[in-house]
């Protein structure tokens, strides 16, 4: 099946629920459709990965700060459990670096740098993130949980 990836919008809240509830510790599809909407009114940008009628995919991110430091938050990549395994990850990587590289280039500048945290636990996470080029730089201590630290890791484009 054909993957077309779009900007998420406002409209989009229904559908996407039931993949932010899936994927993040939020217990109804009202908190969910809150917490995406709490998403989009703080400046954060989806992509949305649509295989025909069906939401498989998201992946979010958000301008850091100005366009002029040229610098971006990836905060999240959450795939559907039916259409993991096939690539989707990689391919709403791509279209979300294709998206914040557009933005940049419509305020006159590059992206220099992307930057993601993730739990020190988390493996998997770890392991796709350097697959797509990034690379440890930093180590918060208990930053989000009393146990858990997380990593920074980045990507530098120049």
């Amino acid at each position: 099946m054909e993957i077309a990836f779009r900007k998420g919008i406002k409209e989009d809240a229904a559908v996407i629920a039931p993949l932010i509830k899936q994927n993040y510790n939020v217990k109804t599809k009202l908190d969910a459709m809150e917490f995406f909407e709490k998403d989009l009114n703080a400046g954060v940008n989806y992509v949305v990965a649509e295989a025909g009628n069906e939401i498989a995919g998201f992946a979010t991110w958000k301008e850091h700060d100005r366009p002029y430091h040229e610098l971006a938050e990836l905060h999240a990549i959450a795939v559907d459990d039916s259409f993991k395994g096939k690539g989707l990850s990689m391919q709403l990587f791509s279209a979300l670096l294709a998206q914040a590289k557009d933005y940049y280039a419509g305020h006159n500048y590059s992206l220099r740098k992307i930057y993601v945290l993730t739990h020190a636990t988390n493996e998997r996470a770890i392991k796709f993130y350097e697959k797509m080029g990034f690379e440890k730089e930093a180590v918060l201590p208990k930053h989000y949980y009393h146990n858990v630290d997380e990593l920074v890791l980045s990507r530098y484009f120049y």
